[in-house]
């Protein structure tokens, strides 16, 4: 708490003007980043990395903000900054900036050479507030990403061809995690704002995974151009204690007994006998996991679209690896006695980053053709508490009657089991989960929030108040 508190001290310093504690928490503390020199010299720096276990899909967060994920930044109008992404968190998350949260993924206006909200004749020579994209000192918009030839303008130069170099930096960041982190010249954008009519908060954003907005204040003469939050921005996620603590998300609903049958039913994995502290508490975590895929990969198959059933289930089946691989690298330290090349930790980041990427693809799949969510697919039915004296799963999501296991050929005799009562989900749009609480309604195609929507319907509900 101390260093953070001298972070924003050194922050407030550095920069003209100050918000409340500079974390960033909210408009009230936006943080200013740090910034030297004065007049046309001056120059603020916001150095990002990744929260991964922040959110699914992580957050970032900014040294010169603390510890707040998402935070709200300050940015002077005039003033030019610089967000450096050199840091190997960043891989797979290239920022981007919008008018409007998440960008192109909603389809809506970015920061571009030829876009303004506010009439400038700017876009008629691509002139208009745009941010620069750099590896190294050399900037990505002087030559044409397909052609590789040299731009006969360079941006911000009137009459440029609208190249800023956001489609050479965005593929150079899906190259494999190895190649990216190795690479010698490291990655930054840059933004000024000019445009004096421009007043409506803008946005930062990831251009890969989604929904990753956060909030930035345009500062004129010490004071927010807009003292409203406007345009309106989606609340962000927090993860559950028990979350938390292993590294995952998703999984307060789901941790011993509240769904499947408790840890000591042997359901998913037998424990060993003997076993460590520190392995008791990972197989409660990863008890959570194989509960949570096992519960929502169970879904109502569709009538007639082999396809939309895969997307339902693969859904939930890549959420339990990435959480796997997150509970991993929160839980056990990688170093030269168990990833002597460090291959284990780019196996497990590309998990989480790759993984997630394609989650996004399938919820866009199902939204692109109006089928429900995955979330909406998940049958209903109500989870007796099963226990068993043996390794060997007994429960039957099938089943829809009572029934006693067959007594196995050799001692000990399993004891009776109550299986779950089953209900086959309905054409209401307004359901309830496995464990009794609402799921969001499928917005109406098209609307201009439904991909968000969406995508929120992936966050294994958690909005449940178990374990939170």
């Amino acid at each position: 708490m101390k260093l953070f508190a001298a972070l924003v001290v050194a922050s407030c310093v550095s920069s003209c003007f100050c918000f409340g504690d500079g974390s960033g928490s909210d408009s009230a503390n936006a943080c200013p980043g740090a910034c030297t020199g004065t007049g046309g010299d001056r120059v603020c720096t916001f150095t990002a990395k990744l929260d991964i276990f922040a959110s699914d899909t992580g957050y970032y967060v900014f040294n010169e903000c603390g510890t707040t994920v998402q935070p709200v930044l300050a940015m002077e109008a005039g003033v030019k900054y610089i967000f450096d992404q050199a840091d190997d968190s960043n891989w797979l998350h290239p920022l981007g900036f919008a008018y409007f949260p998440d960008g192109a993924h909603m389809k809506v206006d970015e920061l571009e050479a030829g876009i303004s909200q506010t009439g400038n004749s700017c876009v008629n020579d691509n002139t208009c507030d745009a941010p620069m994209y750099y590896q190294g000192n050399t900037f990505l918009g002087n030559s044409d990403p397909d052609t590789k030839a040299q731009e006969s303008i360079i941006y911000p130069n009137p009459n440029n061809s609208g190249n800023f170099g956001l489609d050479t930096y965005e593929p150079r960041f899906k190259m494999g995690r190895g190649d990216w982190t190795g690479q010698s010249e490291k990655f930054k954008v840059t933004l000024t704002i000019t445009d004096d009519a421009q007043t409506d908060d803008i946005f930062y954003f990831c251009h890969i995974h989604g929904p990753m907005s956060g909030r930035i204040k345009i500062i004129r003469n010490g004071v927010p151009a807009s003292a409203s939050d406007v345009p309106a921005l989606y609340s962000h996620h927090t993860p559950s204690n028990f979350d938390i603590g292993c590294g995952t998300f998703g999984l307060g609903g789901y941790t011993n007994g509240k769904v499947c049958a408790p840890l000591e039913s042997g359901k998913f994995f037998c424990p060993a006998d003997g076993e460590t502290a520190e392995a008791t508490n990972f197989n409660e975590c990863l008890y959570a996991m194989d509960c949570a895929m096992h519960t929502e990969m169970r879904v109502n198959t569709h009538a007639s679209d082999p396809l939309t059933t895969f997307m339902h289930q693969m859904i939930p089946h890549h959420q339990n690896a990435v959480n796997m691989a997150k509970a991993i690298l929160k839980k056990v330290p990688l170093n030269a006695m168990n990833d002597m090349n460090g291959e284990l930790g780019d196996l497990f980041w590309s998990i989480v980053n790759e993984q997630n990427m394609q989650i996004m693809q399938m919820e866009n799949w199902l939204s692109e053709y109006e089928r429900v969510t995955y979330a909406e697919a998940i049958c209903e039915e109500t989870v007796a508490n099963v226990t068993t004296t043996s390794c060997a799963p007994v429960y039957k999501a099938d089943t829809t009657t009572p029934t006693t296991p067959t007594t196995p050929p050799t001692p000990p005799t399993p004891t009776t089991t109550t299986t779950p009562t089953i209900s086959k989900a309905t054409s209401n749009p307004s359901r309830t989960t496995a464990v009794g609480h609402q799921l969001p309604k499928l917005p109406t195609p098209g609307h201009p929030w439904d991909s968000h929507t969406l995508l929120q319907s992936k966050h294994r509900l958690q909005h449940l108040a178990c374990g939170l």
